[in-house]
Formats: C-alpha cells, structure tokens, sequence
C-alpha cells in the first residue's frame, strides 16, 4: 500500500503541473474502497476557470479538439527544451 501511494502520488504531481502548463488543472488520487480489490485511481480534471474538478469519464472531456492541440503543443515545446 505505501508503494501504491507513492506512486500515484508522483503520477499525480507530474500530471497536475503538466495540465497547469496548458491552463487547466488536474488531480489523480486513490479512490480507497473497504475492499481492497475495488480500489480505484480516480483522475479529475478542470478544463475552465469557472468550473470545479470534475471526474473524468468517457461522458466528461475537454469538449473538442482545441484542448488536444493545446496539450500535443505543450508536449511539443517541452521536447523541444529538453532536446536542447
């Protein structure tokens, strides 16, 4: 279990400053159940300022292809510095 935490842990640090970098933020955690084989890693995601942190499903997204150009542009630039 410490080693499950740590991980998504660290997923959820890069995820969040990754999403940040593109204007929306992000959260992934643990959704804990008594029984441990329904445990869960929840992603929750903000895609506008006036919106609070949503689960994200099939049924909730960014709500189209800007969101995809904006996150494969941020990608983009970052590969760019590391290459450097």
């Amino acid at each position: 279990e410490p080693a499950l935490r740590s991980l998504v842990d660290s997923i959820g640090e890069k995820f969040s400053s990754a999403f940040d970098r593109i204007g929306c933020a992000g959260e992934v955690k643990i959704a804990e159940h008594d029984d441990y084989d329904k445990w869960a890693i929840d992603i929750l995601v903000k895609f506008r300022d006036a919106e609070k942190l949503q689960l994200l499903t099939a049924d909730r997204q960014s709500g189209g292809a800007s969101f995809h150009v904006r996150l494969c542009v941020s990608r983009s630039n970052v590969l760019r510095r590391n290459d450097r």
